[in-house]
C-alpha cells in the first residue's frame, strides 16, 4: 500500500514537472516571438500597421498616418500622424515620429523605448460640457466597468524623448484663441514599472498668448509607493516663476514643500487678468509643512522698488485633534499700495502674534498682541499703538489698548462675558 503511494506520488510529481516544464517552453516561446516580432525587419513591417489600426479602433475619436516606413535599430517612422476627435476635428498633428523598441530585456521584464517627434501641433478645444478636445479623442471606445486590471508587472523605460518646433493652442468655450505657445523644445526620461515611477525633462518655448514671453521648465520627480519626491521644479514665464523642491507621502498626508524663490510680474498678471489688484512685481519665498496633525507655514513677500517686507509664520493643529493655531506677523515699513492698488500709499511697520484654541466662545483660550511703531499712510503719521487681548472660559479681556495719531490720542481697558457685565 505505502508502496504504491510512493509510486502514485512519484509520477505526479513527474507530471508536474513536465507541465512546469512545458510552461517554460511555452513562455520562453512567446518571449521569442515578441522579440522577433518588434525587433526583425519583417516583424515590424507585420506589426506596425495592425497596431495604428488596433489605436484607432481603441480610441473614440480616430488616427491616421500619411506614410510608414521601418529603420535599422528596431525603429519605426511614421510620417503625417493625425488625431482626430468623435467630431472628426483635428486635436494633434506630427509631422514625423520615431520610435525605437528594445526588446532584448524582456526576461527581466523590461521594455526600452526611444521617442523622437518633430513638428507637433496640439489643438485643445474647450466644450461647452467643460471637456476638453483632446480628453475626448482619446476616451476609450468601450470604457471597462470593472475594477482594473492587476498591477503593472512590467518596467517601461523611457530612454530618451525629444519634441522639436512644437505648437500649441487652446479655445476657450467661447471659441476664442485663449492661449498659444511656439517653438516648444522638450526632453526627457523616465520609468515606470512595478518598484515605482521617475521622470526628468526640460522645456523651453515661447509664449504668444495672452501675452509675449519666453517659457521655460526644469522638473525632476520620483514616486515610490506612496511617497512622492520633487527634487527640482523650475519654472519660468517671462518675470514670473518659481524654484519648488517638495516631497511627501500622500497616503499619510504628510510632506513638505518649499518654494525657495518666487517672483511675480504685475504687467504680466494685468494682461491675463486686467482687473488685478496686483500694483507691482513680487518676490519672495515659501515654506509649508505637516506631519498629519500639524501643519506650519512661513512666507516672505518683497515688494519690488523698496516698499517693505513682509514676514508671516503659521502653525494650525489638524481634526480630529483639538482645533488650535497660532500666527507671528512681522512688516517692515510696508507700502499697501505695492501690494494692492487701491491701498493708500505709505510705509507700516508693526509686529502681532496670536495664538488660540477651541471652537466656541466657551471652549475659546488665546491671547493676542500687537504693536504698531511709528508708520505714515499717505501724508499722516500714526503710532506708536499696542493692543494686548486674551480670553478664557467665555471671558474676553483687553488689558492693553492704545494709539497715537495727528490730534488724536487714544488708550483704554476691557471687559466682556457673555453672562457678566461688560466693563
Amino acid at each position: 500500500m505505502i508502496r504504491a503511494t510512493m509510486s502514485a506520488a512519484r509520477k505526479l510529481l513527474a507530471a508536474l514537472g513536465l507541465l512546469l516544464a512545458a510552461a517554460a517552453a511555452l513562455a520562453g516561446l512567446a518571449l521569442s516571438l515578441v522579440y522577433l516580432a518588434l525587433d526583425t525587419h519583417v516583424g515590424r513591417s507585420f506589426v506596425l500597421p495592425r497596431a495604428v489600426r488596433a489605436v484607432d479602433d481603441a480610441i473614440a475619436g480616430g488616427i491616421a498616418v500619411a506614410r510608414m516606413r521601418l529603420l535599422p535599430g528596431a525603429g519605426a517612422e511614421l510620417d503625417g500622424v493625425r488625431i482626430v476627435d468623435p467630431e472628426g476635428d483635428e486635436v494633434l498633428r506630427v509631422e514625423k515620429l520615431r520610435v525605437y523598441v528594445d526588446v532584448s530585456h524582456l526576461l527581466r521584464r523590461t521594455v526600452a523605448v526611444r521617442v523622437e517627434v518633430e513638428g507637433p501641433e496640439l489643438l485643445l478645444d474647450r466644450a461647452r460640457d467643460g471637456s476638453l478636445s483632446l480628453a475626448r479623442a482619446l476616451a476609450p471606445t468601450h470604457p471597462s466597468t470593472g475594477k482594473g486590471g492587476g498591477p503593472l508587472s512590467f518596467t517601461v523605460r523611457l530612454d530618451r524623448l525629444t519634441l522639436r518646433g512644437g505648437g500649441v493652442r487652446y479655445r476657450d468655450q467661447a471659441g476664442a484663441l485663449a492661449v498659444e505657445a511656439r517653438r516648444i523644445d522638450l526632453d526627457g526620461r523616465g520609468e515606470y514599472g512595478p518598484g515605482g515611477a521617475w521622470a526628468e525633462a526640460r522645456l523651453r518655448g515661447e509664449l504668444a498668448r495672452p501675452v509675449a514671453a519666453p517659457v521655460a521648465l526644469d522638473l525632476s520627480a520620483r514616486l515610490r509607493g506612496d511617497f512622492l519626491q520633487l527634487p527640482l521644479l523650475t519654472a519660468r514665464v517671462g518675470g514670473t516663476g518659481l524654484d519648488l523642491l517638495a516631497e511627501a507621502d500622500l497616503r499619510a498626508e504628510r510632506g513638505r514643500a518649499a518654494l525657495v524663490t518666487w517672483t511675480v510680474d504685475a504687467a504680466q498678471v494685468r494682461a491675463v487678468a486686467p482687473r488685478s489688484p496686483l500694483a507691482s512685481n513680487l518676490s519672495g519665498w515659501l515654506y509649508a509643512e505637516s506631519n498629519g496633525s500639524e501643519a506650519t507655514a512661513a512666507l516672505e513677500v518683497d515688494p519690488a522698488a523698496g516698499a517693505g517686507r513682509a514676514r508671516g509664520a503659521a502653525a494650525v493643529h489638524l481634526p480630529p485633534g483639538a482645533l488650535a493655531g497660532g500666527f507671528d506677523l512681522t512688516l517692515e515699513a510696508l507700502d499697501p499700495s505695492r501690494l494692492f492698488a487701491a491701498a493708500p500709499p505709505g510705509a507700516i511697520s508693526l509686529a502681532a502674534q496670536a495664538r488660540a484654541t477651541g471652537t466656541t466662545l466657551d471652549t475659546l483660550r488665546g491671547a493676542l498682541a500687537l504693536r504698531l511703531d511709528r508708520s505714515r499712510l499717505r501724508q499722516g503719521r500714526i503710532g506708536p499703538g499696542e493692543v494686548r487681548a486674551t480670553a478664557r472660559d467665555g471671558v474676553v479681556e483687553i488689558s492693553r489698548l492704545g494709539l497715537a495719531a495727528p490730534g488724536l490720542s487714544l488708550s483704554g481697558a476691557g471687559r466682556w462675558s457673555r453672562r457678566g457685565p461688560l466693563a
